[in-house]
């Protein structure tokens, strides 16, 4: 999975989880320093300079991405999970920034006594689209949590 994968991914799952109001730039530059700096060790075998860049890296990119959904996507988003069917794609355009998203739940069922999904999220965000797969279960006070 390519790093913008990675940090999209964290950018939904971080949306999702919103309890206590940080900003998504904050939400999306943590996360993406964090897997930016995974990656990085991984692939360079464990090296600190490449391993503190790739934070680095993941950081910018996670905040770039952070700004990018506001909170009707986040609302979009959980809606979809909440009241789409299995494999009935939901498409919006945010009218302020431009970037396009399809949400499509791709499995229903029950985890831990929880209802939960499997869906894949495609994005487009300044013309760069992407695609990532995440799973969600629905908490007992109504929110959706990824896995």
């Amino acid at each position: 999975m390519s790093p913008f994968k990675l940090t999209l991914s964290l950018v939904i799952t971080s949306s999702l989880l919103m309890a206590c109001n940080p900003t998504k730039e904050n939400i999306g530059q943590v996360g993406g320093a964090v897997v930016g700096g995974v990656v990085a060790s991984q692939v360079s075998g464990g090296n600190t300079l490449l391993t503190i860049g790739g934070a680095l890296g993941g950081a910018w990119l996670g905040s770039y991405l952070g700004k990018q959904m506001d909170e009707e996507d986040r609302r979009k988003t959980s809606n979809t999970l909440e009241t789409a069917k299995t494999n009935q794609p939901v498409s919006w355009k945010n009218p302020d920034n431009g970037n396009q998203y399809t949400v499509t739940p791709t499995k229903t069922y029950q985890e831990n006594n929880l209802p939960c999904r499997d869906f894949t999220t495609t994005a487009i965000i300044d013309g760069k689209k992407e695609t990532v797969k995440g799973k969600a279960c629905r908490q007992a006070n109504g929110s959706w949590q990824t896995q």
